[in-house]
């Protein structure tokens, strides 16, 4: 038993000096269920994030062809005028 102020190592001693780890330190099957749910919710909000990114992106692209396509429209009008 530790005393107090003592830290617990996670193995224990067999009869030849040799540690051997204890068992039941690992996940609990909620906590596992837990994991994988925040994965796909990462995952979930991950495409949502790119998807809104890449359609503003997108957007911005088209919106400079529109621009440019009537400045190059304007300028030959201004041209063919004089």
């Amino acid at each position: 038993m530790a005393r107090r102020n003592q830290t617990v190592e996670p193995w224990t001693e067999t009869g030849g000096g040799v540690p051997e780890r204890r068992h039941g330190s690992g996940l609990h099957v909620l906590d596992a269920v837990l994991v994988a749910g925040a994965v796909v919710v990462a995952v979930v909000l991950a495409f949502a994030v790119l998807n809104v990114l890449a359609g503003l992106v997108w957007f911005a692209v088209k919106t400079v062809v529109v621009i440019a396509v009537i400045a190059a429209v304007v300028g030959l009008l201004v041209r063919r005028r004089r």
